[in-house]
């Protein structure tokens, strides 16, 4: 971030590291226990908030409010439809405020991109592994991760 050029405001610096710095957090404890503490995730929702209301922010408060309680409402009944009738956990409910985090921070359609992508690669380790539980923050950072080094236009004027 040190080498960033003088075009990149203020405001995006700090939001890219504020976001890097939770992600990296999220991912970590998802890996070791399998789990996200809501006080991780709902600080994640209301970071995401928050930078949405600093000024120069691509996604505005209204619709960064409008977009995470929508994926907040669509991702909890995906996950009251994965859990109906099984015995264990199939979706967290650690997922569904990331995701509503997310789409804090992010355009709608990034966030889509990013689950769709990290449910994949979710996937792809869970057969490679032969488990059948597997995180989801890890996936869908390492997911986002990828699309920042080789498809950087992509994120271009996301943050």
């Amino acid at each position: 971030l040190l080498a960033l050029p003088p075009a990149v405001p203020d405001s995006t610096a700090l939001r890219s590291i504020v976001l890097l710095t939770m992600a990296v957090s999220l991912t970590l404890t998802d890996l070791r226990c399998q789990w996200l503490p809501m006080r991780y995730t709902v600080a994640f929702w209301l970071a995401g908030l928050v930078s949405a209301a600093l000024p120069e922010a691509v996604l505005k408060l209204p619709e960064a409010l409008t977009a995470s309680v929508t994926a907040f409402a669509l991702s909890g009944a995906v996950r009251w439809l994965a859990n109906l009738r099984q015995a264990e956990e199939r979706m967290g409910l650690g997922d569904v405020y990331l995701l509503a985090g997310l789409c804090a921070w992010l355009p709608w359609r990034t966030v889509c991109y990013a689950a769709g992508g990290g449910l994949l690669l979710c996937c792809l380790c869970a057969v490679l592994t032969r488990q059948t539980s597997k995180p989801f923050a890890p996936a869908l950072f390492g997911y986002l991760c990828g699309v920042c080094l080789f498809f950087p236009q992509q994120l271009a004027g996301v943050l």
